[in-house]
């Protein structure tokens, strides 16, 4: 074997080499998810609050799918939630979920209009602190006003 040709095949082995395993890859993407996850628990409830830039950034490291799915899972939450203080859930009040929900919808819908048109405005953000005590069916009423 000439000396080119083990060349070639000693290259070829390092390129291997340098490859990521399948462990570290899985290693890898779980501290990718983990970091995201972080950073939306992170931004949920100052998003919830109104607060753009964090909504900006729970956009950033979720997809509105997964938004919409974690929301369906609103009536869970609650429940949980409210096992932790022994009371019992209102699955008919608004909470910060639903508010959350509305504002990350605004800003995901203020975000592809910006890459039409770069001049818009940022989406006016409902504030939770300030609906706080009502319903639901009120709160989602007033966002389809909007």
């Amino acid at each position: 074997m000439s000396l080119k040709a083990r060349m070639k095949k000693v290259v070829a082995a390092s390129k291997d080499l340098k490859k990521e395993t399948p462990r570290e890859k899985a290693m890898r993407e779980y501290e990718e998810r983990k970091r995201k996850s972080e950073q939306m628990a992170e931004n949920a409830y100052p998003c919830a609050c109104g607060d753009f830039e964090a909504c900006l950034k729970y956009a950033e490291v979720t997809s509105e799918e997964t938004s919409d799915w974690l929301y369906e899972y609103r009536d869970a939450l609650i429940e949980v939630a409210a096992e932790r203080v022994n009371e019992k859930p209102d699955f008919k009040a608004l909470h910060s979920e639903d508010v959350l929900q509305a504002n990350i919808k605004k800003v995901y819908r203020y975000l592809e209009e910006k890459q039409v048109n770069a001049a818009i405005d940022p989406p006016g953000l409902e504030n939770y602190e300030e609906l706080k005590g009502m319903s639901r069916s009120e709160f989602e009423s007033k966002v389809k006003e909007n």
